[in-house]
């Protein structure tokens, strides 16, 4: 598989010789967490995408990666939404993104990232904004507004810095615009202003009452009184639509003269787009793209849609509608052609030479993809959160954003890749016939070979709501955790309304609820001999109940923190608890106390045992600890060079432990006997 790239690693060893030796990593690639955002190049042969701190650039023919970047030095970065009508990078050149992070307070620190090289262009300290982003052509420059400082930045290829322009309160609605060869920059406030782009010289001011309106006498002001302002250039011509209070008119800045006034009635313009010849204008309004002659300012047609595509001639025009693509008749509004495509909404689009919509960007069940009229390729991307063994040993299952992968233990090929949508945990059967994915209120048994679901387990609604309040405990909300008892006969499922259900696999029926505890369940670990249930929780509480007998021994508060990981040893005198103030605890089934493990730098994520005196654990930090399990004293410490160990598990052998890093990585390690 392409995506995998292998990486020798060394350990480093503290307190004595680590037992753990580092064998193989795995790496994939995708981002840290759920991809953010993404935009598709105009010639679609490239997506880019974001999430985390990572940059991607992908093969839209292929879906595989080309290169990945974190272009902020490891930061988290995010685009600024201006418009969620609007692509945030139209055309997959450059995207300006926050690092969410203020060098001053009440300050922005804004990025314009260039997308093709991953370096930074431009960087700008705002107060409030931006405010009116505008994009030159081709993206080569840019435009916003700070409210809170009256500035005007702005940047274009060749400045090595981006420069301002102060305007105070008249400029409080701030909207710019590019002329068509970005060298001249307009600004709208209460006067409209062009200046170079360059220098920010002054070039010329045209106050509203230097027009004339409808009726023939001056116009009252720039903005139409509780209407978005519309500034907009044309990329082809020497043209301004400008929102008055007389309606959208056409200027020709250069002559600083009225063209026309268009059709009255177009309130709530969310786009507007040009014909490629600059004669016609469209105005994107609710559902509807009205198409306007540029010299007369007459409506010519209209037609459905939500957002525009583009006009391959003047007598037709492309659109996106909620689910598919529309090619429309101007003159009489039908259309000529329909494209199918659930994902059409609002996604980035390419055209082939014909402009009719050749690829586009959106999700379906296999995540992100690049779409076409006769199928999608999917982006191969892959973020591991959680990683276990099949009970054959013959398969690794990684969980990822909304993908489970099943991997091939020795060649680690893909076998199969399972959409499971927001899933926090899954779990093999003891016998390795079903794979449980939970979901939101619901749990799927799928078959560990095909993927397919077999069975849904899913709470009524009385069983839900049986506190009869919706904020009262019950089997509802997200599947936090999930184990199947040792026989497989029974699934206990912990839910985030604070409770735990025991699930009967064979009928799919509901047979008990447990609780006891705040917060989400985070945690659960059967008893070897499935006689006992012990449950980690939200408020830092241990559980501890008799599956047959149904009795539920003392509370047992670990830390003020959160339980996140639970691991009973092979002969099930112990249970040892993973907890969020780095410690981890170890317990009788009963819920007697027997040792406290600290040293963990960060919070401890997960433990399990290697053998009934041995156990190892993970941290935030990056760090695996092995303890003595009848001590409690430290063997050794492992590095994983920083990065969050998330889950660990041991081969069905005992002689190796998978461990899923927050690098995106699963290593493997050899463990002696």
């Amino acid at each position: 598989m392409k995506r995998l790239l292998w990486f020798p690693l060394l350990l480093s060893s503290l307190a004595c010789a680590a037992p753990l030796t580092l064998q193989d990593t795995l790496t994939f690639v995708g981002h840290p967490g759920a991809m953010a955002w993404g935009t598709l190049t105009p010639d679609g042969q490239s997506v880019f995408s974001q999430g985390g701190n990572t940059l991607i650039e992908w093969d839209a023919e292929t879906g595989q990666p080309r290169r990945v970047l974190q272009p902020l030095n490891g930061k988290d970065f995010a685009p600024v939404r201006q418009d969620f009508w609007r692509s945030d990078s139209p055309d997959g050149v450059r995207v300006l993104v926050t690092e969410n992070t203020a060098r001053q307070p009440g300050s922005s620190h804004l990025s314009l990232l260039n997308l093709h090289s991953g370096r930074v262009d431009a960087s700008f300290e705002v107060q409030d904004g931006p405010l009116g982003l505008t994009w030159g052509t081709g993206q080569r420059a840019v435009a916003f507004a700070d409210r809170e400082d009256g500035k005007i930045w702005f940047w274009h290829e060749g400045m090595a810095q981006p420069d301002w322009l102060q305007g105070g309160t008249r400029w409080e609605f701030g909207r710019t615009a590019f002329s068509a060869d970005n060298s001249v920059l307009y600004v709208l406030g209460e006067d409209l202003s062009a200046y170079d782009s360059t220098s920010g010289k002054a070039l010329w001011t045209l106050a509203a009452g230097d027009l004339r309106g409808r009726d023939g006498r001056p116009v009252r002001a720039w903005r139409k009184e509780f209407g978005d302002p519309v500034f907009v250039s044309s990329p082809f011509s020497p043209r301004l639509l400008v929102q008055t209070s007389d309606g959208l008119a056409l200027l020709d800045p250069q002559a600083r003269t009225l063209l026309a006034y268009l059709d009255p009635g177009f309130d709530r313009v969310r786009e507007v787009k040009w014909s490629p010849d600059g004669t016609k204008v469209l105005l994107v309004t609710d559902s509807y793209v009205h198409v306007v002659d540029v010299g007369s300012g007459q409506t010519l047609g209209l037609v459905d849609g939500e957002n525009v595509i583009g006009m391959p001639d003047g007598g037709s025009v492309w659109t996106q509608m909620f689910s598919h693509f529309l090619h429309s008749n101007v003159s009489s509004g039908l259309d000529v052609e329909t494209v199918k495509a659930k994902t059409a909404w609002n996604a980035p689009v390419s055209v082939d030479a014909r402009g009719r919509p050749s690829r586009w960007l959106g999700r379906g069940k296999a995540g992100y993809s690049v779409f076409t009229p006769r199928g999608q390729v999917p982006l191969t991307e892959h973020f591991t959160r959680l990683a276990r063994s099949s009970p054959d040993g013959q398969t690794i299952a990684s969980l990822g954003d909304d993908q489970l992968w099943l991997l091939d233990t020795q060649t680690h090929a893909k076998r199969l890749s399972v959409p499971v949508g927001d899933a926090f945990d899954f779990a093999f059967s003891p016998d390795g016939r079903w794979l449980a994915v939970g979901g939101w209120n619901t749990t799927r048994l799928l078959d560990a070979h095909t993927g397919e679901t077999v069975k849904v387990l899913e709470p009524t609604s009385e069983q839900r709501n049986s506190g009869g309040r919706k904020w009262q405990p019950g089997p509802r909300g997200l599947n936090r955790s999930l184990a199947f008892s040792p026989d497989g006969q029974q699934l206990a499922v912990g839910y985030e309304a604070s409770t735990i259900g025991l699930w009967d696999v064979a009928s799919g029926q509901l047979t008990r609820t447990l609780g006891g505890g705040r917060g989400w369940v985070l945690s659960l670990a059967f008893s070897p001999d499935g006689a006992r249930l012990v449950s980690g929780w939200g408020d830092g509480t241990l559980h501890f109940y008799g599956v047959r007998s149904g009795e539920v021994s003392p509370v047992q508060q670990v830390n003020q923190g959160f339980v996140r990981w639970l691991a009973f040893s092979p002969d099930g005198k112990q249970v040892a608890a993973a907890s969020g103030d780095g410690s981890v605890s170890l317990w009788t089934p009963l819920g007697r106390p027997l040792h406290r493990l600290t040293g963990h730098t960060g919070a401890a994520t997960t433990v399990t045992y290697l053998d009934a005196g041995t156990l190892v654990s993970g941290d935030t930090a990056g760090t695996l600890r092995v303890w003595n399990a009848e001590n409690g004293r430290l063997l050794g410490q492992t590095d994983t060079r920083g990065a969050v160990v998330q889950s660990l598990a041991l081969s069905p052998d005992g002689r190796q432990l998978l461990s899923s890093d927050r690098d995106n990585a699963l290593r493997v390690y050899g463990v002696p006997k």
